[in-house]
């Protein structure tokens, strides 16, 4: 009887990371500056992805895209219309089409995206958009990724938050604070 105890304790964790992997991994939930409106991101087994935009609990709209991470963050407008990703630990991709001898992929990497209600992409913003100067400073390259936004994975510096005006600010590290207009 010992003995199936033990297994049974063995496998416990195992049948409980399966249950997880299978629940899949959510973002953290975010309202907008007048709190009527939050967003969050699920990132399903199988590739399936939910976002979904909720007022008052109940949800306004959804779609089932794959626009990030379960780790990106993610920021609803006061009219709940629009939501900024913030990739926050994108992969770096070169784009063949640039010459190598003055590119740099890590600063033509996508790293903010706004898309509406529908799904439709309405803007995006490179690194190099964000952050001003020639300096690398404000970028921890980690392989093929890269962490940028300050307040974020354990980057120093203060969150991004939704601020009044209808904008979100954020820091990238060591940078002078961005305001992206929803």
């Amino acid at each position: 009887m010992r003995f199936a105890w033990l297994v049974f304790g063995a496998l416990l964790p195992t049948l409980a990371l399966a249950q997880a992997q299978e629940e899949g991994r959510t973002s953290r939930r975010t309202s907008s500056q007048s709190q009527r409106y939050s967003v969050q991101f699920t990132q399903g087994a199988a590739g399936k992805c939910t976002l979904e935009v909720q007022q008052d609990r109940e949800k306004v709209w959804s779609w089932d895209t794959c626009v990030g991470t379960a780790e990106d963050l993610y920021f609803v407008s006061d009219k709940g219309d629009r939501v900024w990703v913030l990739h926050v630990f994108p992969e770096v991709v070169s784009n063949p089409k640039v010459k190598k001898a003055r590119a740099d992929p890590v600063w033509d990497t996508v790293v903010a995206e706004l898309f509406d209600r529908t799904g439709q992409r309405v803007s995006s913003r490179r690194l190099r958009d964000l952050v001003t100067g020639a300096t690398r400073d404000p970028v921890q390259e980690f392989g093929r990724h890269f962490k940028w936004v300050g307040g974020a994975m354990g980057v120093s510096g203060l969150p991004p938050h939704v601020r009044e005006g209808n904008r979100l600010e954020l820091e990238p590290n060591a940078a002078k604070p961005v305001q992206l207009d929803f």
